[in-house]
């Protein structure tokens, strides 16, 4: 721990020294990209003290991060370190994603339902038939606000290493355990629910979930790094998972397969890839308007209670705004998404340390200092 504090102390110096650079007159220091408009002075000192003060607190090796003001990329950074104890974090490094998946598959879900070829209120069965029947039936709809009764992980299903090549056979982890209860009766969070929704997804549009959602998702939000996290694919840029072991000490994390959730834990992408997204969806690249409030619009359970949760998004406020927002979480990382769709801003948070409690106030606080 006290390596990584060194570690930490000398990568705070260097960005205090570029901070100290900024006032080199500027026929000195090379002018930042026209088409990437930088955060003021007092907006990019913000978000670097909040950045240092997280990483330091929670003990995080390295971090990556994207803003979006009005409906621009206006700072995209990397700090840290990518792999301790010497390949930096960078604008450009990989990270696994987590439960922020699970917003690709809600709208690739959306976008088939746009075109009249899924039913989000059908029964699964009609789309996967290898799913068994249920005492209840089960939609599409109820599993996207986790409404469902499918359940989450059990034991140490999360570390699973089995390497799955499709969304289909992986439901078998799941598929013969009864519902947690009757759909639309109970919110429950389930990553194995969105694992049904992308063999859904795959039947509906007749082509593979992944290539879908490359075609569909990634391709028109100019996405370039985005993809799978497929462990037997060469990745140099993915950055290297930690946690903290009960001693307190920093460890690498243990090895897992995420093949078995793509749908709802299983993609990888960069801070730009992520912050690209913000802005098609909040442009309406990806769905049409009606779509997008609905996809953001809280569910009810059958006894009338909203359950804070959308169609693949969390939902909050920040400043009186309503936000959109998605964590994840997982061995070795904890990410964050976080929308201001009324401003056009959007936070995008990517760190390789698991068990990071705070990343969504560290999100909010980016957005607070930079989305006025």
């Amino acid at each position: 721990m006290r390596r990584l504090r060194g570690w930490l102390l000398a990568w705070a110096a260097v960005q205090l020294c570029l901070t100290a650079c900024a006032a080199i007159p500027p026929a000195i220091v090379a002018p930042p990209e026209p088409s990437v408009p930088a955060l003021s002075p007092s907006a990019r000192e913000a978000v670097d003290r909040l950045v240092v003060g997280a990483m330091a607190r929670h003990e995080i090796p390295g971090l990556s991060l994207a803003i979006v003001s009005d409906d621009r990329i206006v700072h995209v950074a990397g700090h840290g370190f990518a792999r301790l104890p010497d390949r930096a974090a960078a604008p450009d490094t990989t990270y696994r994603l987590a439960s922020i998946s699970k917003t690709f598959t809600a709208i690739a879900a959306l976008q088939l339902a746009e075109r009249g070829a899924l039913d989000l209120d059908a029964p699964v069965q009609r789309y996967v038939p290898a799913f068994p029947a249920k005492r209840w039936p089960v939609t599409t709809r109820q599993l996207l606000g986790h409404l469902g009764g499918i359940r989450h992980y059990r034991g140490r299903e999360a570390l699973s290493t089995a390497h799955y090549t499709d969304v289909v056979t992986p439901l078998a982890i799941f598929s013969g355990d009864p519902l947690q209860h009757e759909p639309g009766t109970r919110f429950l969070y389930s990553t194995y629910g969105y694992s049904l929704v992308g063999a859904v997804v795959e039947a509906a549009a007749e082509q593979r979930f992944a290539d879908y959602v490359r075609d569909h998702v990634f391709t028109p939000s100019g996405m370039r790094d985005a993809g799978i996290d497929d462990p037997t694919v060469a990745a140099p840029r993915l950055a290297a998972g930690y946690d903290v072991a009960a001693d307190g000490r920093l460890r690498p994390a243990p090895a897992f397969d995420a093949t078995n959730k793509i749908p709802g834990g299983g993609f990888v992408a960069t801070a730009e890839d992520m912050a690209m997204f913000a802005q098609a969806v909040m442009t309406d690249r990806l769905l049409r308007p009606g779509t997008r409030d609905a996809m953001w619009t809280s569910q009810t359970t059958r006894d009338g209670k909203r359950t804070g949760y959308g169609l693949g998004w969390q939902l909050g406020a920040l400043a009186g705004r309503s936000t959109v927002f998605h964590t994840g979480g997982q061995p070795g990382v904890t990410t964050a998404l976080l929308l201001v769709p009324g401003r056009g801003c959007a936070v995008v948070v990517l760190t390789n340390r698991g068990g990071v409690g705070g990343i969504g106030d560290l999100a909010r606080g980016i957005a607070g200092a930079t989305c006025q």
